[in-house]
């Protein structure tokens, strides 16, 4: 007795349409997010362009100062810009067409959300870095470095016990998962 398609297609439930739909939102985000960390990596480049010029053409005694100050910027945001596309690429991946991992490099792939937001919060880790070195090479003692030095620390550490939680978590999952395949 053969099942035809169409008996196969009605025993789906209801809501199963809504979650095929979800990949075309998931697939606009990921072009929002390309779009977006292109604007942002063309701006940075920009930055770069327009601070070397201006460096180079007024020779003050503190152009070495905000030529440092303002390539680290640009540095920061280079790197947002491409965590970014490696989140949209992974969003691509994991919603949109999960047969597209064999098309990206390996450090590309994404087998999951736990990876995207390790990505994510390593970027949130770099950019408080980014953002306290800017502030110490700013300050001249009109601000209290120590308080900003513990706010920035304190996300840091935040994130790291995130990450060690998620980290354990997984890891437990595994383990039992992998425990359950042999009992079978």
């Amino acid at each position: 007795m053969q099942i035809d398609e169409q008996t196969k297609t009605d025993s789906r439930p209801p809501l199963f349409g809504l979650f095929s739909v979800i990949r075309y939102v998931v697939g606009t985000a990921a072009i929002g997010i390309v779009i977006g960390s292109t604007v942002l990596m063309l701006l940075g480049v920009f930055g770069v362009v327009a601070v070397l010029y201006f460096s180079l053409t007024g020779a003050d005694v503190g152009v070495l100062d905000e030529l440092r100050i303002a390539l680290i910027e640009a540095t920061d945001l280079f790197l947002v810009s491409t965590t970014l596309y490696v989140i949209a690429a992974g969003l691509f991946q994991l919603f949109v067409n999960p047969n597209s991992s064999r098309h990206f490099p390996t450090w590309l792939r994404v087998d999951g959300l736990h990876a995207l937001e390790d990505r994510m919060i390593g970027m949130v880790v770099a950019v408080s870095c980014v953002v306290f070195l800017t502030l110490l090479m700013e300050w001249h003692g009109q601000f209290d470095i120590m308080a900003a030095g513990i706010g920035v620390g304190s996300v840091i550490a935040a994130a790291s016990l995130f990450v060690y939680a998620g980290g354990r978590r997984n890891h437990s999952s595994d383990k039992n998962h992998d425990e359950g395949r042999s009992d079978d």
